[in-house]
């Protein structure tokens, strides 16, 4: 009696598909929002409390005893985290992939470091020379900086609502981080307007959104990374 034995090859496991690599502005994002959070909270550290504009008096005794202090600042907060700023929003937009909405988050926040830039030479203007500069002209400065302040923060506010709702729809974001972006995007757009009107309900908004506008951004970039 004979019995025949089929060999069988043995099987070769399926190749899984190569994973892609990704972009190198969206692997950078960890490092952008780390520099963009640690500039800000840097910057707040290095100089007092800037006075409102409307005592001349005021501010150019502050520029008289804090200017050099006060440019510390500019570059902290408006130089390096402007900078931060431009990898921040090219990195969103990698992250939510080519159209519509990465456009609109690059240009909001290339638009915002820009107006950020602005923001340093005019501190700068502001600053120089204070002792042979009239009270009235120093002033002038200190709102254009500020005026250039409401522009960022609307920009910034554009920039958070596109990245939240292209990344969350994309399932990018979870919900804690989602509604964190839609609590900052009103803060944003109504608080920089105490620049111009120095209410107390508008003073609040602006307070409340640096805060929530870092841990946004500090949070969004780590997700985004992957």
């Amino acid at each position: 009696m004979t019995t025949s034995t089929t060999l069988r090859a043995p099987s070769v496991p399926r190749a899984l598909p190569p994973v892609p690599e990704r972009p190198w502005m969206q692997r950078a994002l960890p490092g952008a929002g780390a520099v963009y959070v640690l500039a800000w909270l840097a910057g707040l550290l290095v100089a007092p409390a800037t006075p409102g504009t409307a005592d001349a008096g005021a501010v150019h005794a502050f520029f008289t005893a804090s200017a050099d202090a006060f440019v510390r600042q500019a570059l902290l907060v408006h130089g390096l985290a402007g900078l931060a700023l431009v990898g921040l929003a090219v990195g969103f937009a990698v992250a939510v992939g080519p159209g519509r909405a990465g456009r609109w988050i690059a240009g909001t926040g290339v638009a915002a470091a820009g107006v950020s830039l602005l923001q340093v030479g005019l501190g700068i203007a502001a600053a120089h020379d204070v002792a042979h500069t009239p009270a009235s002209t120093t002033k002038s400065w200190l709102q254009a900086v500020n005026v250039a302040d409401v522009a960022k923060l609307l920009l910034l506010a554009a920039l958070a609502a596109v990245t939240t709702r292209a990344a969350g729809r994309a399932g990018r974001l979870p919900r804690w981080l989602r509604l964190l972006g839609w609590v900052l995007v009103p803060l944003l757009a109504v608080g920089g307007f105490a620049f111009l009107v120095p209410t107390p309900a508008l003073t609040v908004a602006l307070t409340a959104s640096l805060p929530t506008l870092l841990a946004w951004a500090g949070a969004a970039a780590w997700r985004l990374r992957r």
